[in-house]
């Protein structure tokens, strides 16, 4: 019988090391494809400007972009990395981004709406997972209509938001997130194995996505629950019961903060204003530098400005100066799409913050709550 050679120690160190090696060279490579990526959405955008529905188009590219970039880092990470799972995420932010990156996809006969709750708290937890638990979902939805019917998503706190910040209670708040179709819906047989792996009811030729005996590891991965509820014929309901996160939220504040927005691109300003004034924050909004000067030359109630660098017109920065003239309490966020620049380019003027476009709204949130 011939003798069989097992690699040493010292071998098997080697390949180990050669194999992280060939996962850092590809993590490399990947990011260097999203940032070429990057660099063409922004090159887009100046050719499109005005054009609200390429905006859009690019606006989806771009998350999902970013996402691909947040799944591949973990696929990539060193063997035994704990995955992050206590971070805050704006819910209201998590379920349009997930809504936006398929509502192109679907036929015009699917309609898809979302009906978030005003006072909808934060979720805890990994914002990609709990990204692809609502998007495979979503993806589930569609498969099982057949012609026409209609998606919803609806969010609402379990608990009051004024529960969020206190310690010690037995049962911690949570947000509640439903997915309901009116597709095909599914039997008792189907359902008592749905949560099973590797099974599928999937056609051959429908979109693929995640089963969802992965959608619910992933759920409980971040101390949550998942709920199915079908009828054969008449739809399907998920619900997911996720933490939200416990901090003491500034919403007395916020009820009282008063925000101006001068930006000249309208669809960023209606998101804006949408987002801020679910949360509490009361917005106004200007097209142009020479009105936000003009608005709080007579209105010295707002708290913080928010303007874009480059406007029809005099720049943001140039408006500054003239409203510091007069108002030197006021908080100051500029934002550019010119890479690179800091509060040290502006010394002779003050600016609280620079936030650099393109940006994700959970970082403008933020820098708010920094500011407040």
């Amino acid at each position: 019988m011939d003798n069989i050679s097992l690699p040493d120690d010292g071998q098997i160190k080697q390949a180990s090391e050669e194999e992280r090696d060939r996962q850092m060279m590809a993590a490399h490579d990947i990011n260097n494809l999203f940032s070429g990526i990057f660099s063409n959405i922004r090159l887009l955008r100046k050719f499109v400007d005005g054009n609200r529905e390429a905006v859009q188009y690019l606006d989806n590219i771009e998350h999902s972009s970013r996402r691909a970039t947040e799944i591949a880092g973990e696929l990539l990470a060193p063997p035994g990395t704990e995955k992050k799972r206590d971070g805050r995420i704006n819910t209201r932010l998590l379920i349009n981004e997930a809504v936006s990156s398929v509502i192109h996809t679907f036929p015009k006969e699917i309609r898809i709406t979302t009906e978030i709750s005003t006072s909808i708290a934060d979720l805890k937890g990994n914002s990609t997972e709990i990204y692809q638990v609502i998007l495979n979902i979503l993806i589930n939805a569609f498969e099982s209509i057949t012609n026409s019917g209609e998606i919803k998503v609806s969010a609402v706190n379990i608990f009051p938001p004024v529960m969020l910040g206190q310690d010690g209670q037995e049962e911690q708040p949570k947000v509640m997130i439903n997915i309901r179709d009116t597709g095909c819906g599914m039997g008792q047989d189907v359902l008592s194995k749905i949560f099973r792996p590797y099974f599928s009811t999937k056609k051959k030729g429908r979109v693929s996505g995640l089963g969802l005996y992965a959608v619910k590891k992933m759920v409980e991965a971040n101390n949550g629950r998942i709920v199915l509820e079908s009828t054969p014929g008449e739809g399907t309901l998920f619900s997911l019961e996720l933490p939200a996160y416990v901090h003491v939220r500034k919403t007395m504040i916020r009820d009282k903060f008063n925000i101006l927005i001068a930006d000249d691109e309208e669809l960023l300003v209606s998101i804006l204003e949408d987002l801020l004034t679910g949360i509490g924050y009361s917005v106004s909004s200007v097209s142009s530098a020479e009105d936000a000067i003009e608005k709080l030359r007579a209105d010295g109630s707002y708290d913080v400005l928010i303007t874009d660098l480059r406007m029809g017109g005099i720049d943001g920065l140039a408006a500054v100066k003239e409203i510091r003239k007069f108002d030197q309490d006021i908080k100051v966020i500029l934002s550019t799409g010119t890479m690179g620049l800091s509060n040290l380019d502006f010394n002779d003027v003050r600016v609280d913050a620079i936030l650099q476009k393109p940006y994700e709204l959970e970082s403008l949130l933020a820098l708010l709550d920094s500011l407040v």
